[in-house]
């Protein structure tokens, strides 16, 4: 079940910042390659936009498409729910929301993913459970 918050206004200024930093790199990249008779996309928050937590993805593809289905697994399990996974050995995860991105699109998702986990560690450290390159 998604639920719906209010930002407060430093919030709203930091997803503000990484919308931005999403499309950066393949901005950039777009902008090299434009003719000058093209316009770039601006790509623009809206605050009514759903909001999502997942703390679970799976990824897979075929010829033409990457699909990433991002879920939620529970934090706590009924007695009922425990005994099915005695039994079964699966948990059920509830899919929230599922992306399907095109190969064109990949490597820009890639690289801006990169770019914002390298700024995290810059600012607040490393991620947690990722052990450092050596």
């Amino acid at each position: 079940m998604a639920t719906t918050r209010t930002r407060s206004a430093k919030a709203k200024t930091a997803a503000k910042a990484k919308a931005t930093a999403r499309v950066e790199a393949g901005a950039k990249k777009a902008a090299k390659s434009q003719p000058e008779d093209t316009a770039r996309l601006n790509f623009v928050e809206v605050d009514e936009a759903p909001q999502f937590y997942t703390n679970h993805v799976e990824v897979s593809h075929n010829t033409h498409e990457f699909e990433m289905i991002f879920g939620r697994a529970p934090s706590r399990i009924t007695s009922e729910e425990r005994e099915a996974v005695r039994a079964t050995g699966r948990i059920n995860v509830e899919a929230l929301v599922r992306i399907i991105i095109p190969p064109s699109l990949l490597q820009d998702f890639i690289n801006v993913l990169g770019t914002q986990k390298d700024k995290y560690q810059e600012n607040v450290g490393p991620l947690p459970g990722v052990k450092p390159k050596e």
